[in-house]
């Protein structure tokens, strides 16, 4: 877990990284890419002046606690952490990691859930800047070029069902 408001500190969960050191690899990049994200929110406008997190648009998040809902800040810090996860594991498949079926499950299940926030992301590219539409771009590529390049035709992204609220009123639903 990484806490804007104690910078440079990440908290990890220990219990959770005893299985293999690719796991402790994940959890380091994961949070040290929250670091870096808050870093880039600092210096360039992904939101409007004035933007206040949960009072605008939010999509529901169709998996873990129930409840969670993400905004187009969050939509877009979450792709940022998902596009370079998979991309590392796209990289430890390139160079033969030993456990070719288990990384392949973990790319499988990083790229679903890319592929649900980079849906959601285009229903609310409206509450970013320019700079914010930029930056989520550029945080598909990683996503497009594992799918088409690297997959090839052996990744079927599942299907979510999508829904938008303002607030606690739902606004839109659909499948992804």
């Amino acid at each position: 877990m990484y806490d804007h408001k104690i910078p440079l500190l990440l908290f990890l969960n220990m219990s959770k990284l005893n299985r293999h050191p690719e796991y402790l690899l994940e959890a380091l990049l994961h949070e040290s890419l929250h670091v870096v994200f808050f870093d880039v929110v600092l210096v360039r406008g992904i939101m409007p002046a004035g933007y206040r997190q949960g009072t605008g648009l939010a999509v529901r998040i169709p998996w873990g606690a129930r409840g969670r809902f993400m905004d187009a800040l969050r939509v877009t810090q979450t792709l940022h952490v998902y596009s370079y996860i998979a991309l590392m594991y796209a990289d430890m498949l390139r160079v033969g990691r030993r456990d070719h079926d288990e990384t392949m499950s973990l790319l499988h299940a990083t790229m679903t859930r890319a592929h649900f926030f980079i849906a959601a992301g285009a229903h609310l590219r409206s509450d970013m800047t320019s700079d914010g539409a930029a930056m989520f771009d550029m945080l598909r590529r990683p996503y497009e070029f594992i799918a088409r390049d690297f997959l090839r035709h052996e990744f079927s992204p599942q299907s979510f069902p999508m829904e938008f609220y303002v607030g606690d009123r739902l606004v839109e639903s659909f499948a992804s």
